[in-house]
């Protein structure tokens, strides 16, 4: 049976974007629809200009950026870790190590080239894990190239492959995708012609979830035994 395709614009370095991607992952287990949706990545840079490592730490970042000091910035990602746990991640934002994401966005394209579905959910996987759990600076070409080997890549072809510009022009076309259909910021999800922008509750997501399927319902013509119920409390099945 073929799946509804979830795309979403992404960065690597965005905790939002795990959040979500992860509360979405949650909410397909609590609907029991896991198997009815795939994701397809589409690359974003939050920081295209980024260096390759950060001098600042999180903390620091965020209190230059937001201009904001560094108690209020230790409040704001101390939040953000609470957040990533409530998903069930072991999220440690405060120790993560900035970095440029453009190589970390080929290589998954590279891998989603190679037409394994599986391998490509579980390098975008990897990728979100060991930064924001194991804070490895993912900016890094040798830590890049471990990760691909972890998904049957041999070291000599992604040595070759990160040397090169291949599939750069792809990253830089869904960024240029991105602007084209107003997309700022990320997490950026489109279900169906539907939206889901940033870390949305998880009733927002069922409720985006569940028409989508109705929807594909609808256009085959199908009798469904069950219509969907979507209320402030969350979204369920009632039997016609």
């Amino acid at each position: 049976m073929s799946k509804m395709l979830i795309e979403y614009w992404s960065d690597f370095i965005c905790p939002y974007c795990y959040i979500a991607k992860q509360r979405m992952k949650n909410v397909k287990k609590e609907l029991n629809i896991i198997d009815k949706f795939e994701f397809k990545l589409l690359s974003y840079e939050l920081e295209p200009n980024a260096p390759k490592k950060r001098e600042l730490n999180i903390v620091e970042n965020y209190s230059k950026k937001y201009s904001m000091s560094i108690e209020q910035a230790k409040q704001e990602v101390d939040h953000i870790n609470q957040l990533g746990k409530s998903e069930g991640i072991d999220f440690k934002y405060d120790t993560c190590r900035g970095g440029n994401t453009f190589k970390a966005h080929r290589l998954v394209k590279y891998i989603e080239k190679k037409g394994n579905n599986e391998n490509t959910e579980k390098i975008i996987n990897l990728l979100f894990d060991a930064y924001f759990t194991k804070n490895f600076l993912i900016s890094d070409e040798n830590f890049l190239i471990n990760l691909g080997m972890e998904i049957g890549c041999k070291k000599e072809e992604l040595e070759k492959f990160l040397d090169s510009d291949e599939l750069s022009l792809e990253v830089r076309q869904d960024e240029e995708n991105a602007k084209s259909k107003g997309v700022h910021g990320v997490p950026y999800f489109m279900v169906n012609n539907e939206v889901i922008i940033g870390a949305a509750s998880k009733t927002k997501m069922k409720k985006v979830l569940l028409r989508a399927l109705n929807k594909l319902d609808e256009s085959k013509n199908d009798t469904h035994p069950e219509g969907v119920v979507c209320d402030d409390t969350g979204c369920y099945f009632k039997k016609k």
